[in-house]
Protein backbone atom coordinates (compact mmCIF):
# COMPACT_ATOMS: atom_id res chain seq x y z
CA UNK A 1 0.00 0.00 0.00
CA UNK A 2 1.26 3.44 -0.86
CA UNK A 3 1.53 5.97 1.86
CA UNK A 4 1.98 9.73 1.75
CA UNK A 5 5.69 9.37 2.50
CA UNK A 6 6.36 7.12 -0.50
CA UNK A 7 4.37 9.49 -2.73
CA UNK A 8 6.44 12.41 -1.45
CA UNK A 9 9.65 10.51 -2.17
CA UNK A 10 8.48 9.68 -5.69
CA UNK A 11 7.55 13.31 -6.31
CA UNK A 12 10.97 14.38 -5.03
CA UNK A 13 12.71 11.96 -7.41
CA UNK A 14 10.71 13.39 -10.31
CA UNK A 15 11.51 16.99 -9.32
CA UNK A 16 15.24 16.22 -9.08
CA UNK A 17 15.23 14.39 -12.41
CA UNK A 18 13.38 17.27 -14.10
CA UNK A 19 15.89 19.74 -12.65
CA UNK A 20 18.79 17.66 -13.99
CA UNK A 21 17.21 17.47 -17.44
CA UNK A 22 16.57 21.22 -17.46
CA UNK A 23 20.28 21.83 -16.90
CA UNK A 24 21.04 20.27 -20.28
CA UNK A 25 18.17 21.47 -22.49
CA UNK A 26 20.04 24.47 -23.86
CA UNK A 27 23.05 22.29 -24.73
CA UNK A 28 20.75 19.79 -26.45
CA UNK A 29 18.99 22.51 -28.41
CA UNK A 30 22.27 24.05 -29.56
CA UNK A 31 23.55 20.65 -30.68
CA UNK A 32 20.32 19.91 -32.58
CA UNK A 33 20.46 23.30 -34.32
CA UNK A 34 24.13 22.83 -35.17
CA UNK A 35 23.42 19.42 -36.70
CA UNK A 36 20.69 20.92 -38.91
CA UNK A 37 22.26 24.18 -40.01
CA UNK A 38 25.89 23.09 -40.39
CA UNK A 39 25.81 19.31 -40.94
CA UNK A 40 22.42 19.13 -42.68
CA UNK A 41 21.38 15.91 -40.93
CA UNK A 42 18.28 14.47 -42.55
CA UNK A 43 15.75 12.82 -40.27
CA UNK A 44 17.02 15.04 -37.46
CA UNK A 45 14.04 14.54 -35.15
CA UNK A 46 14.38 10.77 -35.31
CA UNK A 47 18.17 10.94 -35.04
CA UNK A 48 17.98 13.07 -31.89
CA UNK A 49 14.93 11.35 -30.41
CA UNK A 50 12.71 14.43 -30.28
CA UNK A 51 9.32 14.91 -31.91
CA UNK A 52 9.06 16.69 -35.25
CA UNK A 53 7.24 19.54 -33.51
CA UNK A 54 9.97 19.86 -30.88
CA UNK A 55 12.63 19.80 -33.59
CA UNK A 56 10.91 22.63 -35.52
CA UNK A 57 10.62 24.60 -32.28
CA UNK A 58 14.32 24.12 -31.49
CA UNK A 59 15.35 25.29 -34.97
CA UNK A 60 13.00 28.27 -34.91
CA UNK A 61 14.25 29.37 -31.49
CA UNK A 62 17.85 29.02 -32.69
CA UNK A 63 17.17 31.51 -35.47
CA UNK A 64 14.65 33.87 -33.93
CA UNK A 65 14.86 33.42 -30.18
CA UNK A 66 11.52 32.87 -28.50
CA UNK A 67 9.74 35.42 -30.67
CA UNK A 68 6.34 34.14 -31.72
CA UNK A 69 3.89 35.44 -34.27
CA UNK A 70 0.15 35.70 -33.88
CA UNK A 71 -1.88 33.82 -36.48
CA UNK A 72 -5.18 34.96 -37.96
CA UNK A 73 -6.96 32.66 -35.50
CA UNK A 74 -5.32 34.45 -32.59
CA UNK A 75 -2.94 31.67 -31.66
CA UNK A 76 0.80 32.13 -31.32
CA UNK A 77 3.27 30.07 -33.28
CA UNK A 78 6.99 30.07 -33.84
CA UNK A 79 8.40 31.52 -37.03
CA UNK A 80 9.06 28.80 -39.59
CA UNK A 81 12.61 27.88 -40.53
CA UNK A 82 13.24 28.78 -44.18
CA UNK A 83 13.36 25.89 -46.64
CA UNK A 84 16.73 26.61 -48.25
CA UNK A 85 19.77 24.66 -49.47
CA UNK A 86 22.73 23.59 -47.33
CA UNK A 87 25.03 26.52 -48.11
CA UNK A 88 22.15 28.93 -47.51
CA UNK A 89 21.43 27.25 -44.16
CA UNK A 90 25.05 27.80 -43.12
CA UNK A 91 24.93 31.46 -44.16
CA UNK A 92 21.62 31.97 -42.34
CA UNK A 93 22.92 30.28 -39.17
CA UNK A 94 26.17 32.23 -39.18
CA UNK A 95 24.26 35.48 -39.73
CA UNK A 96 21.99 34.88 -36.76
CA UNK A 97 24.67 33.49 -34.43
CA UNK A 98 23.69 29.82 -34.28
CA UNK A 99 26.75 28.22 -32.65
CA UNK A 100 28.60 25.30 -34.22
CA UNK A 101 28.64 22.56 -31.60
CA UNK A 102 31.55 20.18 -31.50
CA UNK A 103 33.84 22.32 -33.64
CA UNK A 104 37.09 23.36 -32.00
CA UNK A 105 38.69 26.62 -32.96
Amino acid sequence: MHDALSSERAADVIRRADAEIALHLEDRDQAVASMWFYEHVLGLARATDVTNTACREILSKALYGIDRRRTESGHYELWPVPDVTGPELVKLAEGTGVPRVGVVG
